[in-house]
């Protein structure tokens, strides 16, 4: 069973990861499982050891268009730095650069049933494809070299590696890219007239048709070979489903981030691999872009990055500063982590003792001193001035601020071969008995008596005679030499009783002598006879002697090279005075020393220029609250567009935009700080606005409430009174309803008294009148009329054989 992939290695598949269908799924599950697919055992244990019991092992994959004899020069420099297995493979051009290449390669690689292409000569690349299928501590990507790994990776080669070191590079597989660098070689070459016809947005527009057309037809090969039955793989099939459709479509942002997911994946094989990007910003080749967006993907991923800027050109680091490049291959102790050292420079600065005393000169030692100075101030000037230089020219924005004095001229005349005052000087002590201090002076006023950094001085001091004394303008002023006795100092050989009491010293005394205190090797020339005459001891000691200042010389630029190798800082000290007593300000030496120093060009280039240097992600930060008020719609554009509609509520000349960040000058981002306390001000007013507004309506609301508590109590109260009285008003009408209906039942019954006599009477009559005839039927009505024929106005009622007398 495989042990379960590691986070980084499955985040790194995903970023890999093309089209699969059910048919090549089932294809995949019915192969058994490639034991490089993941990280076995063995695998693990290999990583964690280096690859075995062999010592270091790197692979190199060259730039494009490398020579075999630079590529072995490269194999002796890691062999030098204790790499015992180097195996270099150069990046064809015609492999590597084109789609078709890509798909030529991938083909021969990965049909079923090729076997993969054996070497053909026994060059630097005489390396078959199955010896790669193995551990290395180091991969070594210069610049074309990265889509080389691509190819060998998706080429499902088994390489697993501790270290890639991404030398001048990532060149993704886009158009873009490859236009930048096509424009940056014929540049370098020399060839600026097809440039100048050519348009760089034209040129891109030409390689992304003639990419199209090469993977259109590399689509209709596979698909013709395909349908004639010639079986191309599951893997190639998938390629041709993602990477190249997707080409085809025009989503090579895609195509370049499943490169980038490819080469992750096989530096994740290995637990505790890293990633070093090492490149020059101002490099013409490269998009500082694209190493950007690869760093950001592979720490997303989850491996160890870091990014190393230099200075050199394009591939140059590992031959103009071999120290930086190695220092970064280096392992340390247990555990893999990294060997690191902290170093501590102390100088005196720029030596003028003929300034403080009339009696003393300037001689070799304030030379090579002053020498020495200049080195370091061009360190300085290009850690601080020339960095800040390329880093504006890399980010799009203008570098006339960046203008500084620069030492580079002194450094020529000092040093530069052949006419250097050191190279003549060296001259003078070759020539044996024939050279002179004299000799030496005239020929450095005969090489730079006419250029502004060589002159004579205007007066001489005691003791110096004119034609000896030269003043040179070092950055920090000018200084006068006294050329006296410079030939004969700067070829002192060692004592003949030192000389043999070197053999004798061991450790580090005797290294120390050996390397600054040079024999006195016999003169090229061969002897010359000396027949009768005695030599005079001090030119006995000069014959053909290779001068200390040479050795001086290249210590100062070994020196020069280690400091280079790290992260150098700066600390400027000032003497107040030059008694060396307290409470005493000189100020025109301490302006002096500021000039020499370079710190007032530092502030002044800190004034003109754009000192802040900020990721749009801060900008944004700062200014959303203001933006968003306005433009709600801003949250959704790109991280450099909402920078740019935050910077530009601040004065257009305070802020320029780059590629990658925003550069703001003294005071803007203060602006943008106070903006943001205002905007927070604001939004805090509001928000104990609408908390006491809230509170105030809860208190309201509870006010309302109590108020209508009250209302609804009253209200019971008056209902309840009113039903009370209600009830005591149906009481009463109830009592006077009884006393009617009392009073109705009296008069009811004085009614029925009263009819009872009234019938009384009527019987009465009725047994005095006569009877009538035809007596009428019960019910009826008839009229009663009195005696005189008329009707009374009453009605009887026949209620059976007895009539009774209503009256109305």
């Amino acid at each position: 069973p495989q042990p379960a992939a590691s986070a980084p290695l499955r985040r790194a598949r995903s970023l890999a990861m093309m089209p699969n269908s059910i048919l090549e799924e089932a294809a995949e599950a019915a192969v058994l499982t490639d034991p490089r697919s993941s990280t076995t055992p063995a695998a693990a244990a290999e990583c964690a050891h280096g690859g075995g019991d062999t010592g270091r092992s790197a692979l190199i994959l060259g730039w494009f268009f490398a020579k075999d004899r630079e590529l072995e020069y490269v194999r002796r420099m890691y062999a030098k730095n204790g790499f015992d297995e180097v195996v270099i493979r150069p990046s064809k051009v015609g492999l590597i650069s084109k789609p078709r290449g890509w798909y030529r390669t991938l083909r021969r690689q990965l049909q079923p049933g090729r076997r993969r292409a054996e070497p053909r000569s026994q060059s630097v690349d005489s390396q078959s494809l199955d010896s790669l299928d193995r551990h290395f501590d180091v991969v070594h990507c210069m610049s074309g070299g990265f889509l080389a790994l691509y190819v060998l990776l998706r080429s499902k080669v088994g390489l697993r590696f501790s270290t890639l070191l991404c030398d001048s590079t990532p060149i993704l597989p886009k158009p873009a890219a490859f236009t930048r660098f096509a424009r940056a070689y014929l540049a370098s070459i020399g060839l600026r007239l097809p440039l100048k016809l050519l348009p760089e947005r034209l040129h891109q527009w030409l390689v992304e048709g003639r990419w199209w057309l090469s993977i259109f037809y590399i689509k209709m090969k596979h698909r013709l070979l395909t349908l004639l039955g010639r079986l191309q793989g599951v893997e190639l099939n998938r390629w041709m489903s993602g990477p190249v459709d997707w080409g085809l479509s025009g989503d090579y942002d895609r195509v370049a981030t499943h490169a980038l997911g490819t080469i992750y994946e096989g530096a994740a094989q290995c637990a505790g691999s890293e990633i070093i990007f090492l490149y020059n910003k101002a490099d013409p080749f490269i998009d500082p872009a694209d190493v950007a967006n690869a760093a950001e993907l592979a720490r997303e991923v989850g491996l160890a990055v870091r990014e190393v800027e230099t200075s050199t050109d394009h591939i140059k680091a590992l031959f103009s500063s071999p120290r930086t490049v190695f220092s970064l291959l280096r392992r340390g102790g247990e555990g893999g982590e990294e060997a690191r050292s902290l170093m501590l420079l102390d100088i005196v600065g720029f030596e003028d003792v003929g300034s403080n005393s009339s009696s003393c000169s300037n001689s070799l030692e304030q030379l090579l001193i002053n020498y020495a100075n200049e080195l370091l101030q061009r360190l300085f000037n290009a850690h601080v001035f020339e960095r800040e230089a390329a880093l504006y020219k890399a980010e799009g924005i203008d570098d006339a601020a960046v203008s500084y004095t620069s030492n580079d001229a002194v450094l020529a005349v000092l040093s530069a071969a052949p006419y250097g005052l050191i190279p003549l000087l060296e001259e003078q002590g070759k020539l044996g008995e024939r050279g002179s201090s004299a000799a030496f002076s005239l020929e450095v006023f005969r090489h730079h008596g006419r250029t502004r950094h060589v002159a004579k001085p205007r007066r001489l001091s005691a003791g110096e005679a004119d034609g000896r004394v030269f003043v040179v303008s070092h950055f920090a002023g000018d200084i006068s030499y006294d050329s006296r006795h410079f030939v004969e100092k700067n070829v002192e050989a060692l004592h003949k009783d030192l000389h043999d009491l070197l053999p004798l010293l061991a450790g580090y005394a005797k290294v120390v002598l050996a390397t600054t205190m040079p024999t006195a090797p016999p003169p090229r020339w061969g002897k010359k006879k000396t027949a009768g005459k005695k030599v005079p001891s001090a030119t006995a000691k000069i014959r053909g002697s290779f001068g200390i200042s040479s050795t001086f010389t290249s210590q100062a630029n070994a020196l020069l090279e280690t400091l280079q190798s790290g992260t150098p800082h700066f600390v400027r000290c000032l003497k107040p005075n030059s008694a060396q007593t307290g409470g005493d300000f000189d100020s025109a030496l301490v302006l002096a020393q500021l000039n020499s120093l370079g710190v007032l060009e530092t502030v002044r280039i800190r004034r003109e220029g754009f000192p802040v240097r900020t990721d749009f992600a801060e900008v944004w930060a700062l200014g959303w609250a203001a933006v968003v008020r306005v433009t709600p719609q801003a949250s959704r554009l790109s991280a450099k567009q909402r920078a740019e509609a935050v910077l530009q509520r601040l004065p257009r000349d305070m802020w320029k935009l780059g590629h990658t960040k925003a550069f703001l000058r003294d005071g803007a981002l203060g602006l943008l700080e106070a903006e943001l306390a205002a905007e927070k001000a604001g939004s805090a007013t509001a928000i104990q606005a609408l908390a006491r507004r809230r509170r105030a309506s809860s208190q309201a609301t509870l006010l309302a409430e109590a108020r209508a508590k009250e209302e609804e109590e009253r209200r019971a109260a008056e209902a309840a009174a009113a039903a009370e009285a209600a009830a005591q008003k149906r009481a009463a009408s109830k009592a006077e309803a009884l006393a009617t209906e009392a009073a109705k039942a009296e008069a009811a019954a004085a009614a029925k008294i009263a009819a009872a006599e009234a019938l009384a009477a009527q019987e009465e009559f009725d047994a005095t009148a006569p009877v009538l005839p035809d007596t009428p039927r019960r019910g009826c009505r008839v009229r009663v009329v009195g005696d005189d024929g008329r009707w009374s106005g009453r009605v009887g009622v026949v209620t059976g054989h007895a009539q009774f007398l209503l009256g109305h």
